[in-house]
């Protein structure tokens, strides 16, 4: 936080000049400070309230953006958690690279990210003998990787400017919002080879209560809305609320089988961020998470890809 106060000093939000085309300077670095999580639901499909929340163990994430004009990505790598977290909670390993590219009409987003070390967020579910007095069940060799892409396609782009609300790259002068169409092709893979549901609630999740992991590829279409706030001086806030219907295949391992089936079912994606878009640097607040559903023959699953972040940084 202090990097992103002399950013704030050194270069100030005040209307600065602007490149040749009209539009900010066309490099940019910067550093984000985030919390990213890869959380995966089961539930079954016969009692739905009963269902686990997977989550990678806590840890905070720092990652460096770089950028030149509309391309944009970040590196982001794992710092380790308090010992205090880590004592509770164990500990995830995590990688996760994302690079994007917007323009005035569309823009592209590709993402990569892989966690080992899980946890079930809603232990409390679990018996005390289950939990051995521990707060959380553990999952310590449990592995999930997942890549995709996300393409949008802006209909209003003449006062919408998509760069401007999805990585500050130009400025926005005047607030507008616009519908969009969206593809998106999502691939996740996770697995525990002990088994991913605890062994007091295998029968609650029917046939499949087995699993030990899944392969699943998404290819859905879609679309939402986006809009952009352009405040005083250099604040801005932007949304993006979309809906997609996905043909999912879902190829899943159990105990003693394999098992493979195709579904269609909808899925939503997320944009908010929000704080100062000026022409010397940027601060801002952002947070993303694309929800995919997929489901086996006994149990219905959610996959959350999440991001939460602050980031501040320099134009030249």
């Amino acid at each position: 936080m202090r990097l992103l106060a002399l950013f704030l000093l050194a270069f100030g939000f005040i209307p600065a000049a602007r490149a040749a085309e009209g539009g900010y300077r066309p490099w940019k670095i910067g550093l984000s400070f985030e919390a990213d999580s890869l959380g995966i639901d089961l539930s079954p499909k016969i009692a739905e309230s009963e269902k686990l929340t997977f989550r990678p163990s806590q840890s905070n994430y720092a990652g460096v953006i770089l950028g030149y004009r509309w391309l944009a990505g970040t590196l982001a790598f794992a710092v380790p958690a308090s010992r205090e977290i880590r004592d509770q909670e164990g500990q995830s390993k995590y990688t996760s690279t994302m690079v994007t590219y917007y323009v005035r009409n569309w823009g592209i987003e590709l993402g990569y990210n892989h966690y080992t070390g899980y946890l079930i967020e809603n232990s409390s579910r679990l018996s005390a003998a289950t939990l051995n007095g521990a707060q959380y069940y553990r999952l310590p060799e449990m592995q999930s990787t997942g890549y995709g892409l996300n393409f949008f396609y802006v209909l209003s782009p003449k006062g919408y400017s998509m760069p401007a609300a999805f990585d500050q790259s130009e400025p926005q002068n005047t607030t507008a919002g616009s519908f969009m169409l969206l593809t998106s092709i999502r691939h996740q893979y996770f697995r525990n080879d002990a088994g991913l549901i605890p062994a007091e609630k295998v029968a609650t999740f029917g046939s499949d209560g087995s699993i030990k992991g899944a392969k699943t590829t998404n290819v859905g279409v879609g679309g939402g809305y986006g809009v952009l706030w352009d405040g005083p001086a250099a604040v801005f806030a932007s949304a993006f609320f979309g809906l997609t219907f996905g043909i999912n295949h879902l190829a899943y391992d159990l105990i003693a089988t394999n098992e493979a089936r195709n579904t269609g079912q909808f899925n939503g994606h997320f944009r908010v961020s929000f704080g100062l878009n000026g022409g010397h640097g940027f601060l801002k607040a952002s947070f993303l998470m694309d929800y995919f559903n997929y489901s086996t023959e006994s149990i219905k699953i959610g996959n959350s890809d999440f991001a939460g972040s602050i980031a501040g940084g320099v134009r030249f």
